[in-house]
């Protein structure tokens, strides 16, 4: 009977070992209903903990409830620096406008004419708009004297003919009158007025291509009078004086000379 008794373990082992041969890889008892396994209980306990402490709104498993350590550091530098609205800011523009030039000081928007440039006259320019440039001449030759540069010879230039209603006062400046040819190769007239035409006193005053008419009115007016120390009156190639009828000692040129002193002096070229 012993014998047996011996045998009945060995025998079972056995069996258990060639049963255990026979199972599929990774087999696992089942758990009884209502129980669950070490690992599935820990697993569940430790999901329950991390949904505990995070807010709501935020990404689970994160410390502080935010965003997790190794998702905030693949973060797009320029979202996390945007504006409050959420948009990246616009980076500038190759084609901004470039900005407005500043106004300048003259109230008509004529560009400032240069320095020794000719100034130009026409019986259709303006003393008050124009600036003496061709395209915006002035109207009268008292003005364009008036204007013209000293220090230095000032050309004149006369676009057609003119009415010299005022007496064009050169001074001391050196001064050159011109007129420009009309399309027939005419010169241009100016038609004088009751006073002189031109008075001059320690400067020069030349006349170049142009017609100084008296229109034979009997007054007492001049094409020039010359009054000062050296002052001088030439009337250059094309200069032509005629239809002077003056009242008085002196005809179309009046020269007066300082007593003491050298003359003033006329001359024609």
């Amino acid at each position: 009977m012993r014998p047996a008794l011996l045998a009945a373990p060995r025998l079972l082992l056995a069996a258990l070992v060639v049963l255990a041969c026979c199972l599929p890889a990774g087999w696992a008892p089942r758990a009884a209903a209502g129980e669950e396994s070490a690992p599935a209980a820990a697993a569940a306990d430790e999901g329950a903990s991390g949904a505990e402490g995070d807010e709501p709104g935020t990404a689970p498993g994160s410390p502080d409830g935010g965003v997790p350590q190794e998702d905030a550091g693949g973060l797009d530098e320029d979202a996390l620096s945007s504006g409050a609205d959420g948009a990246a800011p616009e980076p500038p523009s190759d084609n901004a406008a470039a900005p407005e030039p500043a106004v300048g000081s003259e109230q008509h928007g004529e560009e400032d004419r240069v320095a020794g440039a000719a100034l130009y006259v026409s019986s259709a320019g303006s003393d008050a708009d124009g600036d003496g440039t061709r395209e915006k001449p002035l109207a009268t030759l008292a003005q364009a004297v008036q204007r013209a540069d000293a220090g230095s010879q000032a050309q004149i230039v006369v676009m057609d003919d003119l009415q010299a209603a005022a007496t064009a006062v050169v001074g001391g400046k050196d001064v050159v009158v011109r007129g420009e040819p009309d399309a027939s190769g005419a010169a241009p007239t100016v038609v004088a007025g009751a006073a002189d035409v031109f008075s001059v006193a320690t400067g020069s005053l030349k006349l170049e291509g142009i017609v100084i008419d008296g229109a034979s009115v009997p007054a007492d007016h001049r094409v020039a009078t010359v009054t000062g120390e050296g002052g001088s009156l030439t009337l250059g190639l094309g200069a032509t004086v005629r239809n002077w009828s003056a009242v008085g000692t002196a005809g179309a040129v009046r020269v007066r000379a300082n007593a003491g002193r050298s003359p003033c002096s006329t001359a024609a070229r």
